[in-house]
């Protein structure tokens, strides 16, 4: 029988390079991972994720994510991620009325600002 497992989003940092996302997790038991996946959608800080099985849910609703890897917490591989991303306004928490970096980012879908 499989168990549902419940985590909760503390911080995602979208890599403008290679047009993913690397999402730091937390489970109730203080367990951290990262999760780093094709940025067709962004979980922000404060959703749930629920996972059960093969399915996932983020705030109870039903969703798909294109999962490269699932990694352990690192805090020196967490700064690195976030020191290499800097250059997006999104991942330094600052609003994004106008993005500078448009032209050379790879993402299709901006999750900072509004469409």
């Amino acid at each position: 029988m499989e168990r549902k497992m419940n985590w909760r989003v503390v911080d995602s940092i979208v890599s403008t390079n290679t047009n993913s996302v690397f999402t730091l997790i937390s489970s109730q038991h203080n367990i951290k991972l990262i999760l780093w996946y094709k940025a067709t959608y962004y979980l922000s800080p404060g959703d749930t994720i629920s996972i059960n099985g093969d399915a996932m849910a983020v705030n109870n609703f039903p969703v798909q994510l294109s999962l490269y890897r699932t990694l352990y917490y690192n805090t020196r591989f967490w700064q690195t991620i976030l020191h290499s991303n800097n250059h997006c306004a999104g991942n330094l928490q600052q609003s994004v009325s106008r993005c500078v970096y448009r032209s050379k980012c790879k993402l299709l879908y901006c999750p900072f600002q509004q469409h």
